[in-house]
């Protein structure tokens, strides 16, 4: 025994050396580790042939439940599939839906009844909302799927809840990190026309703000169609405007109006698709999508608005 080289290793050495192949057994490496002083020629070979295989941390170790972010978009979904509102989709709202123009999808009632089997997890026949989650995110899954100006695996997603969000077309799962694999729809916003047009006539003084004011007098509007009471008007205000003066500029203005726009049509009782002829000065009509947040100067196939 080397008794020279054996008193260059502390005792605290051998303990993360003794650790090392418990820790390897379960694929992870431990922290101490990173002294490779300690290790042998053939080990860093080792370490470095199985570091090479070790896949690379991914969004997918990031991601979150599908219906986690997609709560808003499917409770939305069933709200509209439940005509009747009995809290469950019966058979004949469950063919109305598959079979709306808005999805596009082209499916047989064998089809649709093999569906509504396979999620109608109870057999009590019909699909509660619990049992409606998974079935929702099949549907998007396909519908997007489908949509040829969405490349890529991933889409990206706007709720008011959770905010921007991205959904894998091929597994249904869901994240908040940007994927490697995104691909940008590179489409221009036209509802930010819509949202100037909006902006400029409400500023009634054309100093380029919204004073308490007018921006009261804005929300009142029987266009805008918000519905809201006095003291909510003013919470409202409160959370976009400059602290100091309570005015709110065009930059605050304009994600409160994209939330507003699409609460709105959202909840209207007429809305049957998920796209709404808008209108701006500088383009005239174009179609906005209340689900996803996109934007068509064209009108969406399939579509009768």
């Amino acid at each position: 025994l080397d008794t020279a080289k054996v008193a260059l290793v502390a005792p605290e050495d051998f303990n993360r050396l003794r650790r090392r192949d418990s820790v390897m057994d379960v694929g992870h490496e431990s922290p101490d580790m990173d002294d490779i002083s300690l290790m042998s020629e053939t080990e860093k070979r080792r370490r470095a042939a199985a570091a090479a295989k070790r896949p690379r941390m991914s969004v997918f170790e990031k991601l979150t439940p599908a219906t986690d972010l997609l709560h808003e978009m499917v409770d939305d979904f069933f709200r509209r599939a439940d005509t009747d509102h009995s809290g469950a989709i019966e058979r004949d709202e469950l063919f109305a839906l598959l079979r709306s123009p808005s999805l596009g999808l082209d499916l047989s009632d064998e089809q649709i009844a093999a569906i509504g089997r396979k999620y109608d997890l109870d057999g009590d026949g019909v699909i509660s909302a619990q049992e409606f989650h998974p079935l929702c995110v099949e549907i998007l899954k396909k519908v997007y799927a489908m949509q040829d100006n969405t490349p890529g695996e991933w889409v990206e997603l706007y709720s008011e809840r959770t905010g921007k969000f991205y959904f894998s077309k091929k597994s249904g799962l869901a994240t908040n990190v940007k994927p490697g694999g995104f691909v940008s729809h590179k489409e221009e916003d036209l509802l930010l026309y819509t949202i100037k047009d909006i902006f400029h006539g409400a500023d009634l003084d054309s100093d380029g703000l919204l004073n308490p004011k007018e921006f009261k007098l804005l929300m009142e509007s029987p266009s805008l169609r918000t519905h809201m009471e006095q003291d909510e008007i003013t919470k409202t205000r409160l959370q976009y405007c400059d602290a100091e003066t309570g005015n709110v500029s065009f930059e605050q203005f304009v994600p409160l109006c994209r939330k507003l726009v699409m609460h709105i049509y959202r909840a209207s009782e007429n809305q049957k698709h998920s796209w709404v002829k808008l209108h701006c000065q500088k383009f005239g009509v174009f179609f906005y999508n209340t689900r996803s947040g996109r934007t068509s100067k064209k009108a969406p196939d399939d579509v009768d608005i």
